[in-house]
């Protein structure tokens, strides 16, 4: 940047580059490894001794790329807001009159992204971060009173504890915790907002701006989508100062329509095919086996493609529930089936036996003898001769 003033008018550094040597370049004893308030000390007193340094933190919330519910993790994209104050940076309007507005008001100094690795940056720990944030732009700022500002637009990728109770219908509250990372807890304290702005730990750029793009099932919900700073005294070193951070709350709901028209819909379709077998005849077996054998197999297709895309549960999930009580529907239409069969094919029998028996009365009943009868031998038989029968005159008269 070149002076606004004429060369003769101002004192001290002409350009930016003249300043940023004057201030923390080689031989200026500026150390990036000691925070400003610790370095105000001069030496004078131990470093954690110093006043705490304040680190203003804040998001700018752009979209949501994408989410893996089967890894119960997602991943945003977003600006981040960094704000701190550094003594050394510090230069004033008589010394350094070159780099003020014509206006008296001081002048924003952009600096590069290799400038911004010589100075004090405060580090920033992200919980439920999973790998290093993919930084697309950075672009630092400071100003003749010391303070620095810091854009960044990131990717993060973030793990999330999903509830799955009521998918379709879910709503997913994920919270990311951001906190300084220093030796001590208490060197800098992180507070929402720019310092200098709101003081609000979380913006979200409606949808009518130029970032659009994001999943097609899943949407942001503005409304539960905050941030705000957190004490937290449990599990604390000493139990009496706690653990400052700023809680994100990124909030998003699932867009059910998918559900309801590639499982819900087919779902209830086949069962009631499955079970428009119980019109067909008992005696049409191929038609009654392949209508419910393949309906079970079709709602069982669908079971698997829902549980693919999920992590495995143990709880409950409306969803699985429903489609689980639909297998047992179709399930009890073959079961039915198999048991009509069975009936049938005992009747088959029964009809068969009464026949036979029916046959049997009807058919004319040959005379048997009597097997207690005794009939007597040949040898027992008297053989009584045989008279001529003669005819004789009868006797005359006396």
């Amino acid at each position: 940047l070149n002076c606004i003033s004429s060369v003769s008018a101002c004192k001290g550094p002409q350009d930016l580059d003249e300043l940023t040597k004057l201030l923390y370049g080689v031989g200026s004893g500026y150390s990036k490894l000691t925070r400003p308030n610790a370095a105000a000390l001069d030496g004078t007193a131990p470093a954690h001794t110093a006043v705490p340094d304040n680190f203003y933190f804040q998001v700018q919330f752009h979209q949501l790329l994408d989410v893996h519910a089967s890894s119960q993790t997602y991943s945003v994209d977003v600006w981040t807001r960094e704000a701190w104050y550094d003594n050394r940076l510090y230069h004033d309007n008589e010394t350094y009159g070159c780099f003020n507005k014509g206006n008296g008001t001081q002048r924003w100094h952009l600096i590069t992204a290799s400038d911004l690795q010589k100075i004090w940056v405060p580090q920033v720990g992200i919980a439920s971060l999973l790998s290093p944030p993919i930084v697309f732009d950075i672009i630092p700022w400071f100003a003749p009173d010391g303070m620095v500002w810091l854009f960044k637009r990131q990717r993060w990728k973030l793990s999330c504890f999903f509830d799955f109770r009521f998918l379709p219908y879910d709503k997913q509250t994920c919270h990311v915790p951001v906190k300084t990372e220093a030796f001590f807890q208490n060197e800098v304290l992180i507070l929402p907002g720019t310092g200098v702005q709101d003081g609000i730990a979380m913006r979200i750029t409606p949808r009518e701006g130029v970032f659009t793009a994001g999943p097609v099932d899943w949407e942001i919900d503005v409304k539960r989508s905050s941030g705000k700073l957190v004490c937290e005294y449990e599990g604390h070193t000493d139990g009496e100062t706690c653990a400052r951070f700023v809680k994100m709350t990124f909030a998003f709901v699932r867009k059910p329509s998918y559900y309801i028209t590639n499982s819900l819909l087919p779902v209830v379709f086949f069962v009631l095919v499955s079970w428009a077998s119980f019109f067909i005849s008992r005696q049409a077996a191929p038609a009654r086996v392949a209508i419910t054998a393949i309906s079970l197999l079709t709602i069982m297709s669908r079971v698997n493609a829902v549980l693919a895309g999920l992590p495995h549960l143990s709880g409950s999930v409306w969803l699985l529930d429903f489609m689980n009580i639909s297998v047992y529907f179709s399930i009890y239409a073959n079961l039915e089936y198999g048991l009509a069969n069975f009936l049938m094919r005992m009747e088959a029998r029964i009809e068969k036996r009464k026949m036979e028996v029916l046959k049997k009365m009807e058919a004319p009943h040959p005379i048997i003898p009597d097997q207690n009868k005794q009939i007597p031998s040949p040898s027992h038989l008297s053989i009584i001769p045989h008279r001529n029968k003669q005819t004789h005159p009868p006797p005359p008269p006396s």
